[in-house]
């Protein structure tokens, strides 16, 4: 590039412009010229290097995207108006919400439909203070990683769909049944009444030939440890204070029950939970005396259901938690936002949605049913500005 040529040629030679420019500066002090040289000459080429390096980073993440349209995300996959943009961060660095949280809202990536709604949220959930305060979310490309530098991670299904100890005609089927409904699940111009009786089908189709595996107990761990599932960036950080301050929480999942157990045991950077911490209601395993699976435990959840079944696995956790009106939920899926509809006395549910695939194509219906949408996110820095600014408010009863 011309600029970068033209410093390195100020570098190399002293009759340039910008050798020129810079020597009565450094002869001032008293730094020979020949020292100005090798300076200007070490800039230059870290400049070059950060440069060819960020752009290697995203001919890589391009290349992978074009050879999986609509799965992964670029570098800056969306871009709202610029005026759109700037209006909801000008209401939030208007408003009267803590600086941390207003920088983190403000960042790239983050995007507020209606900004008006999220402050009032945030102020009412601040001012209610922690004892008022709960989490609810979803494990699976929310709780963990959907990528890993444009490479996708396993989700709980995909650790066992993928692992070797299982025969290859299991994972050929599993392939094919993705293939199939995977495509349905994300398709924002369907219902999602129209998607449940095809994300039924995936879900018994998928437990009935894994079911024929021989799958045992003893090779969860193994599992979990070659598969390529990661917990999102901060994530312990994230459970440690939740611990740390008493705040409940509920992670409800479509997936496997007994591996989620594994990947926090094995994956999170923080597992010193009190008794009954996190709640983990999910599609759990049933085994037989042997160690060999039989069937599984409980009503199916798939994606879409959740809103319909979480009174057939957990009786009384809202009940328990009657008091906690205040509710952070997060998760990836539309599906994602009914997981608080059996908490009848919720007052204030702000959501966090991430967007991780067909970024492009489903950022409407993401950004307008979504209170706040993070787009190729992997860290929790969000959650975690949120909940740090609740839990260390001073609620009216403290």
């Amino acid at each position: 590039m011309p600029g970068f040529s033209g410093g390195g040629g100020g570098g190399g030679n002293p009759s340039t412009s910008a050798s020129h420019d810079v020597s009565p500066i450094f002869s001032t002090y008293g730094v020979p010229m020949a020292a100005t040289a090798a300076v200007l000459g070490v800039l230059t080429y870290q400049a070059y290097r950060w440069y060819h390096l960020r752009s290697q980073r995203a001919r890589m993440l391009l290349t992978r995207a074009k050879s999986s349209p609509g799965e992964l995300p670029l570098m800056r996959p969306i871009v709202m108006d610029a005026a759109g943009e700037e209006k909801f961060r000008n209401f939030v660095r208007a408003s009267k919400l803590p600086r941390q949280l207003k920088s983190a809202l403000c960042r790239d990536g983050v995007f507020i439909g209606n900004p008006s709604k999220v402050v009032a949220l945030l102020e009412k959930m601040i001012a209610d203070g922690s004892e008022c305060f709960q989490v609810v979310t979803d494990f699976d490309a929310t709780l963990t990683r959907y990528h890993r530098e444009g490479k996708r991670c396993d989700s709980s299904y995909g650790i066992l769909d993928s692992n070797t100890l299982l025969p290859q005609w299991y994972r050929d089927e599993a392939d094919r049944l993705r293939k199939k409904y995977y495509p349905i699940e994300l398709d924002p111009l369907l219902t999602i009444e129209e998607k449940t009786p095809h994300m039924k089908d995936w879900w018994l189709q998928a437990h009935e030939a894994l079911l024929k595996t021989n799958l045992h107990r003893d090779w969860l761990g193994k599992m979990v440890q070659q598969s390529s599932v990661e917990l999102r960036e901060k994530t312990g950080v994230l459970f440690a204070i939740l611990e740390h301050c008493n705040v409940p929480l509920l992670i409800f999942s479509a997936g496997i029950g007994d591996l989620i157990k594994e990947v926090l045991n094995q994956k999170c950077t923080f597992n010193k939970f009190s008794p009954g911490q996190p709640m983990i209601v999910a599609n759990y395993l049933k085994f037989d005396e042997k160690g060999a699976l039989k069937g599984f435990a409980k009503e199916l959840i798939h994606t879409f259901n959740k809103h319909e079944v979480f009174s057939h696995h957990q009786t009384d956790y809202f009940i328990k938690h009657e008091g906690r009106r205040n509710v952070l939920l997060m998760g990836d899926m539309m599906g994602d936002l009914r997981m608080a509809d059996e908490m009848k006395t919720k007052e204030n549910v702000l959501t966090i949605g991430f967007l991780n695939s067909k970024v492009e194509v489903c950022f409407p219906q993401y950004r307008d049913s979504f209170d706040i949408v993070l787009i190729d996110d992997q860290s929790h820095d969000i959650p975690i500005a949120i909940v740090e600014a609740v839990v260390q408010s001073k609620s009216p009863s403290a």
